[in-house]
């Protein structure tokens, strides 16, 4: 291999030669010239190049991938790293931006064995179907990385089922006469900032619903008559269930979540279980990159040429990352006619019916977030040996005021939510595809902590200010939106101060 710094002279040529070429030349008695030059030039070229080729091999030259180190599952046994240095190789990930040489970019294109090279460079992303975004920091940044994003970074949902959307009904819309609205849904992309304490409640909602659900099966067989149980947890009632003697289970009045009793906190249709989930699906969808959790150890089933795109510790590190984001806080007003008009909203927020669905605070009995969650889906890991040095303490991390402790060593988390899915009427019916059998009318309810710092509103922003995704309340939610349309103008404002005390400080 030839020097890429030759000077016109092969120094490893050089190096050899240079005793051989002075005996020669004292034998001989023939010094002329140019054999002086060249005496007179090897030692300086032989510097040179050694110089050069120690500082050619010591900088970081040409492309990069973007993750600049992948966790092996031996590092997570071994506990080769500390729970902060896999929490920052975490965020090394969500902040990278993933290319060529990560193994981005469209699989789904590699079906046309025709395409050209030009046409499959330019297919290798699409705003629409996705890929559609080069690192998780691209969406997740309002008002700082993490957070939410604003109407430039909206996607798609579910139009990945085609290959390389361009509404021309060629082959990358599988030949379908496609519009915007019919290729997928818009979404807007919502803040991950108190995600892991979210899961959390989340991961304790499920479990008490499935010990009701299991009590009612023990006791209809041990009867053999048929048992139906109340299905409430935290304050929340989900409808209710029957069991029969023979181990059948009519779950047909259960309300705000699915039959598997499994509450499901992220998505803003509430379809997915766990952020591990959340985050395998972000992966392959927004960014074109394949987990060896989803297709294998050493499989290329992208045909990219790139394995193991991202490791199974890889996904966990980057899952801690998010769970360890601090939850937003609630701004407290040092003015006393703002102080009365927030103290006066937060009375309205409760008297006209807001708070039946955003519930002020759940109760979680646990705050130690452990990875994985084990009512994780198929295709996501949920049985998984993690030392529990990667356990994360998630009430001791955050001196956030949305976080309180009972007397009875309980937390109440002010996320005004319930983690139930409710039908919220035509106005937000706008989307055409369903997800996971959620209806269009459908969502869970949204976490209001933090609203403030991710402007616009709902679940596609179009709201741009808060009166205006109050007012496209209906369904369930219509006695309270007609409530607070009944208001004087002094409470409406009222009630607008009180959500504007939902941010998420820059500072933390």
């Amino acid at each position: 291999m030839q020097s890429t710094h030759t000077h016109h002279v092969n120094c490893r040529a050089l190096q050899g030669p240079r005793q051989f070429a002075f005996k020669a030349i004292i034998s001989r008695f023939s010094i002329n010239i140019l054999a002086l030059i060249t005496i007179a030039l090897v030692p300086w070229i032989i510097l040179s190049c050694g110089q050069e080729s120690e500082k050619a091999s010591s900088l970081d030259l040409g492309d990069k991938p973007g993750i600049s180190q992948h966790i092996s599952e031996e590092d997570l046994s071994g506990k080769v790293y500390s729970l902060e240095e896999i929490i920052s190789k975490g965020e090394q990930i969500f902040t990278a931006s993933f290319n060529t040489l990560d193994g981005s970019g469209n699989a789904k294109t590699r079906i046309f064995k025709d395409m050209s090279e030009k046409d499959n460079l330019l297919s290798r992303f699409n705003r629409i179907s996705g890929p559609d975004a080069n690192a998780c920091s691209g969406c997740h940044n309002l008002p700082k990385i993490g957070g939410g994003g604003d109407n430039v970074a909206n996607v798609f949902v579910l139009a990945r089922r085609f290959p390389n959307v361009n509404f021309d009904a060629g082959p990358g819309d599988l030949l379908e006469d496609l519009t915007l609205r019919t290729a997928g849904n818009e979404r807007g992309t919502t803040s991950m900032f108190g995600s892991g304490i979210i899961e959390l409640i989340a991961r304790e909602m499920t479990m008490d619903m499935q010990a009701i659900r299991d009590h009612a099966l023990k006791l209809a067989k041990e009867t053999q008559k048929p048992i139906t149980a109340k299905v409430e947890t935290k304050g929340v009632q989900f409808g209710k269930l029957t069991a029969w003697p023979d181990g059948l289970l009519d779950v047909s009045k259960i309300e705000g979540v699915d039959g598997d009793l499994i509450v499901k906190p992220f998505g803003q249709k509430g379809v997915y279980v766990s952020l591990r989930e959340f985050t395998l699906d972000a992966l392959e969808l927004h960014h074109g990159l394949q987990p060896e959790e989803r297709v294998g150890y050493n499989h290329d089933a992208d045909l990219d040429g790139v394995v193991n795109e991202l490791t199974t510790a890889d996904v966990t590190a980057l899952t801690l990352f998010q769970a360890s984001l601090p939850p937003p806080t609630i701004e407290k007003q040092t003015n006393d006619l703002a102080i009365s008009y927030v103290e006066r909203g937060d009375m309205l927020f409760n008297n006209i019916g807001c708070a039946v669905c955003h519930k002020p605070f759940l109760e979680l009995n646990d705050p130690i977030y452990s990875e994985p969650n084990p009512y994780n889906p198929p295709g996501t890991i949920s049985v998984y040996s993690i030392p529990s040095a990667y356990s994360i303490d998630l009430a001791s991390r955050s001196d956030s005021n949305t976080i309180k402790t009972t007397d009875t060593g309980t937390y109440r988390i002010y996320a005004y939510t319930d983690l139930k899915r409710h039908d919220m009427g035509p106005t937000l019916a706008n989307e055409t595809i369903e997800q996971r059998f959620v209806e269009s009318s459908v969502w869970i309810t949204r976490k209001l902590w933090g609203m403030m710092s991710e402007p616009p509103f709902l679940h596609h922003g179009r709201a741009t200010i808060i009166q205006e995704a109050i007012e496209a309340h209906g369904g369930e939610a219509q006695e309270a939106q007609r409530n607070f349309t009944d208001l004087d103008i002094e409470d409406k404002i009222s009630i607008l101060e009180f959500i504007k005390t939902f941010q998420t400080p820059i500072s933390q």
